[in-house]
């Protein structure tokens, strides 16, 4: 995240590591929320030549590291999914490669998946929906910061079943909306991190304007990218910002501080 590698920051873009056999980060690969997810890259066998190259081997098969070995496989599960479900919107289907991740505690927070590329799991037919988020609800509100979170419906958080829940859809706007796709409401993707099961969500909004009004809704989404029917709305207005004369003792003077 602190440098910007082209092309995989650039929008529409996969982005992928490379894990090892048991599934943790390789010692090479990149790592932030601007990977996507992870394949694996350590010690893949592949083809060579039987004499003649650097990488040639009597066997004409030889070992070999690196994320160039990890992308050919997302680019492989890919082809899979297009060849299964060849109606999948680039939504559904980044719902399906990331949705469908294996999660892994050594993976949470250094991908944005959280997770490894699971082919079993990206393929799987679902015309189920998943149930709709009933409990969205104010947290904590200031002047120029918000939290709002909810409870997961149910227990389908990623667990391979028909309408399993694999991400959310928070909508957020400066007016009251009626429907999500209305302009001026902006949406963000929340991908489940964590075990199968119940959890709560939580979402934090910064730098707010002060003394504002906004308005929050959040739908399901499950790993073929169907959605739930959208929350009711939940509306908060920021605080104006306090200010106090506080005295700076390193300095040995007198200046304003904004309290939030």
């Amino acid at each position: 995240d602190k440098f910007s590698f082209s092309p995989a920051v650039i929008d529409g873009v996969i982005a992928v590591g490379a894990v090892d056999e048991e599934g943790l980060p390789a010692k090479f690969t990149n790592y932030g929320m601007r990977l996507d997810a992870e394949a694996p890259g350590v010690k893949i066998l592949m083809a060579t030549t039987h004499e003649g190259g650097k990488m040639s081997d009597p066997s004409g098969y030889v070992y070999d590291s690196g994320t160039s070995f990890a992308s050919p496989i997302v680019a492989a599960n890919i082809t899979q999914i297009f060849t299964l479900h060849p109606s999948v919107t680039p939504q559904q289907l980044k719902y399906r490669l990331f949705g469908g991740v294996t999660l892994s505690g050594a993976l949470e927070g250094y991908v944005r998946s959280g997770g490894y590329i699971n082919f079993g799991k990206t393929i799987v037919f679902d015309g189920v929906k998943p149930f709709w988020v009933s409990d969205l609800r104010l947290l904590c509100v200031y002047h120029l910061f918000a939290c709002v979170n909810w409870t997961t419906p149910h227990d389908r958080i990623n667990d391979g079943r028909e309408g399993s829940i694999v991400a959310f859809n928070l909508y957020f706007s400066k007016h009251l909306f009626a429907e999500i796709n209305e302009a001026g409401v902006q949406k963000t993707e929340i991908f489940v991190h964590g075990v199968a099961g119940k959890e709560v969500k939580r979402e934090f909004f910064r730098e707010l304007a002060a003394d504002t009004e906004f308005f929050v809704a959040v739908e399901a989404v499950d790993m073929a990218g169907n959605t739930s029917p959208p929350s009711r709305v939940v509306s908060f207005k920021t605080k104006q910002a306090e200010v106090f004369l506080a005295h700076t003792f390193e300095e040995g003077a007198e200046g304003y501080k904004v309290k939030s």
